[in-house]
């Protein structure tokens, strides 16, 4: 079943309010937990070292006077004086060394799931970002052992469970108990919690109450007890295949006598807490099973080392959560322009992580300084190069980020550059094509000229020759005429040899101007076309 709100921009910003003072409680409220949870944390490794060092091993068949005092290491089994332990409503008896009682009652469970998503109007000149949420609820039948209240259910309609149970838990324990010869103080009674269901003869009849015997049943599954059908119900129409809300089930378990390891003061016959002289702590160790005092040291070690750390995440959570509280506005206003303000969001929670780490590592360092100076020199020391190189990491990142945008800056020009170069070498090729086609044409032009007026002298004096002679010498002889003939025809040749020169001249100049455009241009298709067009002008 869905159900949804919508708060407006406006109004995430005035509860930001609120949750800035919450953010400063926070931030500075996380010192003092800091501070505080590393003293504990020295303190008990103080502790557990002087102990370490003081601790004997004794048997704990026989009790030796002599360490009477001391700090004993023991493994032994433990037991009870055999009393008899009953449930007072069931009937149940048991001589182990607790007896446990679990209840457990079938009711309506409620579910919900959350979303948040902004929103945009979708009408009028309002541009104002709005955060939608919606909740879904769901209901369930299941078992419980404890009162879910129906009256705080988001829909109540059909959704009705018993406001309490019709009996309880229970748990019962030896009031005495023992470790082969030495007795075990109170305070590790509450240790004992290895319990197995009950192996017992069931029997509705030993039910006191005969209201709830009348709706008992022996449950068939849960290794033993009773299913008790609620009051709207009685034995003959119950089902334990098919519970219905108000029926409720009762199981038994119990823990039996076994091995165990106890480190703790020896007083005579008993055994007690043992508190350190030098450090301000105590000791009292019990394990299951057979451990040696070393065993034993590390896992308290080990136990000491798992809270420390789970209560400086804590004050990391709380500094970081503060920071976040206190910047919030930030990311609101930024909420005003769609998808910068997840961005911004996103920023603002490393910025807060970030500087948390640093305060949460720096009085870290500082407690450790104070009550454990070795110790915390050598903290102190690794958390600055840890810091130092964090620092040295962000001025890398931040100078290649630079370097990378001038490089990008050079190889912007440089592409520039490439694509304006074969516009101008096509432009200077294109001017060089011109110069040769001129020089070309004008050479085709003067040539012919040159020639033709060449032929015309040459052809004016040999009819300056022809006609002297014809004027002067017509009495002249044969053999003469025959020697003027052979000059006539050798000045010819000379004509002739002279046109030949000239057209190898054009020759030659087509292909030198031929092998320019070639170098530059590398299109020879072009100038074999130029070359072609000056032989046929030739």
């Amino acid at each position: 079943m869905p159900s949804g709100s919508v708060e407006s921009w406006i109004s995430r910003l005035q509860n930001s309010a609120a949750g800035i003072g919450i953010g400063f409680l926070l931030f500075f409220g996380s010192f003092p937990l800091l501070f505080w949870n590393e003293a504990r944390a020295v303190a008990r490794y103080d502790t557990l070292t002087e102990g370490a060092a003081q601790t004997v091993s004794v048997s704990s068949t026989s009790i030796d006077p002599a360490n009477d005092g001391k700090l004993v290491h023991l493994t032994a089994t433990i037991h009870s004086s055999d009393s008899d332990l009953r449930d007072p409503i069931f009937g149940v008896s048991t001589t182990d060394l607790t007896l446990n009682r679990e209840v457990e009652m079938y009711q309506w469970h409620e579910t919900s799931e959350t979303k948040t998503r902004e929103t945009q109007p979708t009408g009028g000149s309002s541009t104002e970002t709005r955060q939608e949420t919606i909740t879904t609820y769901k209901y369930h039948k299941a078992w419980s052992k404890v009162v879910q209240r129906s009256s705080l259910f988001h829909d109540r309609t059909d959704h009705e469970n018993p406001t309490s149970f019709p009996f309880g838990s229970l748990r019962l324990r030896q009031s005495r108990m023992f470790a082969d010869e030495f007795e075990l103080p109170e305070e590790l009674f509450s240790k004992v919690r290895w319990f197995t269901r009950l192996d017992y003869d069931w029997d509705v009849s030993e039910i006191a109450d005969l209201d709830v015997q009348d709706r008992s049943y022996i449950l068939r599954s849960s290794g033993g007890g009773y299913f008790i059908a609620g009051r709207f119900h009685n034995r003959a129409s119950a089902s334990q295949s098919y519970p219905t809300v108000g029926d409720t089930r009762v199981t038994f378990s119990s823990a039996k006598p076994r091995t165990i390891s106890v480190i703790a003061e020896q007083r005579g016959s008993t055994l007690q807490r043992w508190e350190a002289e030098e450090s301000d702590g105590s000791i009292l160790l019990f394990n299951r099973g057979s451990k040696t005092a070393e065993q034993l040291f590390a896992k308290a070690e080990a136990k000491n080392a798992a809270a420390t750390w789970a209560l400086r995440l804590l004050g990391f959570l709380l500094m970081g959560g503060g920071i976040c509280l206190i910047l919030e506005p930030i990311a609101i206003f930024a909420g005003a322009v769609p998808l910068l303000g997840d961005v911004v969001t996103y920023g603002i929670v490393g910025f807060a992580f970030i500087i948390a780490g640093f305060f949460a590592g720096l009085t870290i360092s500082v407690a450790w300084l104070l009550h454990h100076p070795t110790i915390g020199g050598i903290i102190l020391l690794v958390f600055t190069v840890i810091t130092w190189l964090a620092l040295q990491i962000g001025k890398s990142c931040s100078q290649q980020g630079e370097n990378g945008g001038e490089e990008k800056e050079d190889e912007e020009e440089e592409e520039g550059q490439d694509e304006e170069a074969p516009h101008q070498q096509n432009s200077k090729l294109d001017k060089d094509e011109e110069e040769v086609a001129v020089q070309i044409e004008g050479h085709d032009e003067e040539a012919p000229h040159q020639q033709n007026s060449t032929l015309d002298e040459d052809e004016e004096e040999i009819a300056v020759q022809i006609e002297g002679h014809d004027e002067e010498a017509p009495h002249q002889q044969n053999s003469k005429l025959d020697e003027e003939e052979e000059e006539i025809a050798v000045q010819i040749e000379d004509v002739e040899e002279k046109d030949k020169t000239v057209e190898e001249g054009q020759v030659s100049c087509l292909e030198s101007s031929s092998n320019q455009s070639e170098s530059k241009t590398k299109e020879p298709m072009f100038w074999d076309y130029l070359y072609d067009s000056s032989r046929s002008r030739g």
